[in-house]
């Protein structure tokens, strides 16, 4: 008697093509900027249902609670406020440093506030952008890309023996004399 078994589990086609896996496909640019409007919408819906649920929870908290509830939520929202601020401040500082002479002079030139998005962190095309503006308004601001300035000419190192007094006083009256020429 024979124990033949037929499997009907069908197996996925193979996505190997010629020994190597087949590069996954990705949706087009459409499906992908309605995936993205609909995250934003259901985003959107997320912050709704949570403010709803705070009024409601606030709703049903004595006095107390509740000033207890806008103190703490007062402080938090002072807290956040200062921490934004010196995160913006010292992005403006990384970025105008490739640009600026001194980074710290975009800090007190621009404008930071318009350079957060809604939830007060740094935007970097705002940034970029307004360090350009400021370096075509104020161009002496911007770094000066040139050769380096000159070395002094003071010998430096280990030298024989204790240096003296005459062999300093020789090297600064032969610069002078080099510089009257």
């Amino acid at each position: 008697m024979s124990t033949d078994t037929e499997t009907t589990d069908e197996q996925p086609p193979s996505t190997e093509t010629n020994g190597q896996e087949a590069p996954p496909e990705t949706p087009p640019s459409t499906d992908v900027d309605e995936l993205q409007r609909a995250l934003a919408n259901e985003r959107k819906r997320w912050e709704k249902a949570e403010r709803e649920l705070a009024a409601l929870r606030k709703s049903q908290m004595d006095d107390n609670e509740r000033a207890v509830a806008e103190a703490k939520e007062a402080g938090r929202a002072e807290a956040w406020a200062e921490v934004n601020s010196r995160l913006l401040a010292a992005e403006v500082r990384a970025i105008a440093a490739d640009r600026l002479a001194d980074p710290s002079d975009a800090v007190r030139l621009l404008d930071l506030d318009g350079l957060a998005n809604e939830d007060g962190s740094p935007d970097a095309k705002a940034i970029t952008a307004a360090l350009d503006t400021l370096v075509k308004a104020k161009p002496y601001l911007a770094k000066q890309q040139g050769p380096a300035p000159p070395t002094s000419r003071v010998p430096q190192g280990a030298r024989d023996g204790a240096p003296s007094h005459q062999e300093a006083d020789d090297f600064l009256r032969s610069t002078i004399r080099r510089h009257r020429v």
